[in-house]
This record gives structure tokens, sequence and C-alpha cells, in this order.
């Protein structure tokens, strides 16, 4: 086997076993392992997003938006780093940013993604746009009626 064959194979078992420990609740040891995935495989974005993931999970906002916009520099037609990417700012409190990073992963979106929209109108809601909140929110509801996270944000 090539080298860089065994070294993807390396990247898929880490994003693997990331994957796993995450659901253990296990996001330090995730982390660990991603970074030292990342290490091997640098243009590897589902690596860097995934690292991203983790940081999100331990309230690590600020780690976790490097790791996005790492993983945008190496994928930037992924609707889902922009979206993570959008998040990320939002806790930071960077609003207009996050908003724009949200429309973009809608741009970028093959299809009509309710969680993206519910990630725009949340943005918007922190930004005080509540208008453009019920619209987002309206629409990710239109999209997936049983997404109850969105409906009650947009009660809020």
């Amino acid at each position: 086997m090539r080298t860089k064959e065994r070294e993807a194979d390396a990247s898929q078992e880490a994003f693997r076993r990331a994957i796993i420990l995450r659901e253990e609740g296990r996001f330090d040891e995730a982390e660990a392992l991603l970074r030292d995935a990342v290490s091997r495989d640098a243009g590897n974005a589902d690596l860097h997003n995934a690292r991203g993931v983790m940081f999100a999970a331990m309230g690590r906002h600020l780690d976790a938006l490097w790791c996005y916009r790492d993983a945008a520099a190496c994928n930037p037609a992924d609707p889902t780093i922009w979206t993570n990417l959008g998040n990320a700012l939002t806790c930071l409190k960077h609003l207009r940013t996050a908003i724009g990073c949200h429309r973009r992963a809608l741009s970028l979106a093959r299809d009509d993604n309710a969680l993206l929209h519910h990630n725009l109108g949340n943005a918007l809601a922190e930004a005080s746009d509540h208008s453009e909140a019920l619209v987002a929110l309206s629409r990710a509801l239109e999209i997936e009626p049983s997404r109850h996270g969105a409906r009650w944000d947009r009660a809020r």
C-alpha cells in the first residue's frame, strides 16, 4: 500500500474512533486523537472540522473557531464547516460575521437544509434581528416540522 493510501486510511480510522469517543462523552480524548491525525494529514477538512466540534462540545469556542477556519481553508465549499464556524462566532458574539457564515452555508448547500436555517435563525436572534430570525426558524420548520428545537427557538 502506498504512503498516501496509508495516511488516508489512518485519517479515516482516527475520524471513526473520534466519533465513538464523542458518543461516549470523551471529548478530550477525541480532540487529542484528532490533533494527532491533523498533524499527519493537515489538508483534511473533515479532521479539522471534527476537532472543532470537539472543542465546541467542551465550550472552547475560540479553539473551535480556529479549527473551523482551517477546515474552510481546506474545503471552502462545505456548508457544514461554514455553519459550524457561524455557530462558534455566535457563541463568541461576533454576530454579523456569524450571520454571514450561516448565509454562506445556505448558499453552498445542495438542498434546503433545516439545520442551516435553524442555525441562521439563532444567530439572527442573538443579533436582535427578530423578524429575520422568525423567517429563518419558520423555514426550518417548513422543511422539517419535527425540529422541535427550532419551534422552541422561534417561540422565544
